[in-house]
């Protein structure tokens, strides 16, 4: 009479003796709804999707652009990289001092600014 009335451990994964009682693994809603996107782009895509990670410096990314030529990622390090719209690297622009927080691009010139109270003036094809 005593196991009748026992229903199993449970942790908070989910994880248990008993799978009839157990919970569903908790999940942040970031990881919910990532999880989400991720199936459902696997589906438009025919299960084929191909993500790639293009910055390589490590910092916060502070601010994005895409122009009908460029991928232009701003980080919190006062870098700026500039990529072609397939994802290959093109150049890394240098010259702020403190992160940049805003990026205004057009055509060939983006203009930008940082925590150093600058704002600078970069030709794209040259950096």
């Amino acid at each position: 009479m005593q196991g009748a009335y026992m229903s199993g451990s449970r942790s908070f994964d989910g994880s248990g003796s008993n799978s009839r009682n157990s919970r569903p693994k908790l999940r942040s809603y970031k990881s919910h709804f990532k999880q989400r996107y991720l199936v459902d782009a696997a589906w438009r895509t025919g299960g084929r999707n191909i993500t790639r990670n293009i910055t390589q410096s490590g910092g916060v990314v502070t601010s994005l652009h895409l122009t009908s030529k460029y991928i232009i990622v701003a980080l919190d390090n006062a870098k700026i990289h500039v990529f072609d719209t397939e994802g290959n690297a093109l150049r890394t622009l240098q010259g702020h001092v403190m992160g940049v927080w805003a990026m205004v691009p057009w055509d060939d010139i983006l203009v930008s600014g940082g925590c150093d109270r600058d704002v600078r003036v970069w030709d794209l094809t040259t950096g």
